[in-house]
């Protein structure tokens, strides 16, 4: 799943993670990769970018941490960027 729940507000994301883990089989994994908050302070086109997307709520990765370990195994997690966009990536195993 790519950059879907920074478009959600808070409940409906505990939600959504809700019933990806019921739909994904026992032992099946899952790989999120979710907009996260420009990390380098002088990537200015990055931010300006971030303040134009259409999702209103850009979270860190801590952020998704608990909410997700509380429903999966968190086998990985990664920061990384695409151009000027950061993004978290989590791979998980239900």
């Amino acid at each position: 799943m790519v950059g879907f729940l920074h478009h959600l507000p808070d409940g409906q994301v505990d939600g959504c993670l809700d019933e990806l883990h019921r739909v994904l089989a026992p032992g099946g994994s899952l790989l999120l990769i979710e907009d996260a908050p420009t990390a380098s302070r002088f990537n200015l086109l990055g931010k300006a970018l971030q303040s134009l997307d259409a999702g209103d709520v850009i979270r860190p990765a801590s952020w998704y941490e608990p909410r997700l370990g509380r429903r999966f195994e968190i086998v990985r997690r990664d920061a990384i960027r695409a151009g000027l966009w950061d993004y978290s990536v989590f791979v998980l195993r239900k």
